[in-house]
């Protein structure tokens, strides 16, 4: 969840919205059924291990293909696409962007975030249609709207009594 709150805003946090954070838990443990044994048929080693001249952010030990930070960063933007509409043009980018940074720190090679990406958009459009994901999302739904409601709201020390 962290990696959205630049664009949803600081109240966007686990500790503010646990329903949320539960259901972003289990997204990623639906999407590493995809992505772990997609990484075992195509055993391809990351930047930094190919050349060692690489600087890499974190040397993870699995395969590079495909990036499973690109494929949640793509699955969470779409969802939460869906939850604000308002902010999909800065979430889809945001997605992307989680993509690219791990090319940028050398743990991955551009086509295995595409392929995230892909399989990214694959999973979030699965869930969207199907309609017991849809009562999932109605909770968490409830619970950003009750919080995000309470984020606009004025604080006592920024109101101003006359």
């Amino acid at each position: 969840m962290e990696a959205f709150t630049s664009v949803v805003g600081p109240w966007f946090t686990a500790k503010n919205l646990p329903e949320l954070d539960a259901f972003f838990r289990q997204l990623e443990k639906d999407s590493d059924a995809f992505v772990r044994p997609a990484k075992h048929i195509y055993p391809r080693p990351r930047p930094f291990v190919t050349d060692p001249e690489l600087v890499a952010l974190s040397h993870e030990k699995d395969g590079s293909y495909p990036s499973g930070h690109s494929t949640r960063g793509m699955m969470y933007a779409l969802i939460l696409s869906d939850l604000m509409p308002e902010l999909k043009s800065k979430l889809i980018a945001r997605g992307e962007e989680i993509g690219w940074d791990r090319v940028i720190g050398g743990e991955h090679y551009p086509s295995d975030v595409i392929a995230g990406r892909y399989l990214g958009t694959a999973l979030a459009r699965s869930g969207l249609a199907d309609d017991r994901f849809q009562g999932e999302i109605a909770k968490v739904k409830a619970e950003l709207k009750k919080v995000k409601g309470q984020a606009s709201e004025p604080t006592a020390e920024h109101s101003s009594a006359k």
